[in-house]
């Protein structure tokens, strides 16, 4: 149900303006973000693209590992796998100069 501006109370028209304007901020923020990810994703090259694979992967061993008694005593390895992978991810994508 939409409430009509002029029979909402002024203290909730107030509270839905403010609402209203942080939403569009975060929406500027999000949409500024992923264009540049997307910016930054362009210039991956095979290396790049299988590092970001392992991360998934390792990732996904994370959970399953979870679950599997018979994974379990691997994942300091998986662990350390994704947190290298995704530290690369991070550094290439935010710091690196590469293009």
């Amino acid at each position: 149900m939409r409430f009509s501006c002029n029979k909402m109370p002024c203290a909730l028209q107030h509270l839905h303006e403010k609402c209203a304007k942080r939403t569009a901020q975060a929406k500027r923020a999000s949409d500024s973000f992923v264009q540049f990810s997307m910016q930054q994703v362009r210039t991956f090259g095979i290396f790049d693209f299988s590092m970001f694979k392992t991360a998934l992967f390792s990732l996904g061993l994370l959970i399953g590992a979870h679950f599997s008694h018979v994974i379990r005593k691997f994942r300091p390895l998986v662990w350390a796998g994704f947190l290298f992978s995704y530290g690369y991810l991070i550094w290439r994508v935010f710091f690196s100069e590469k293009d």
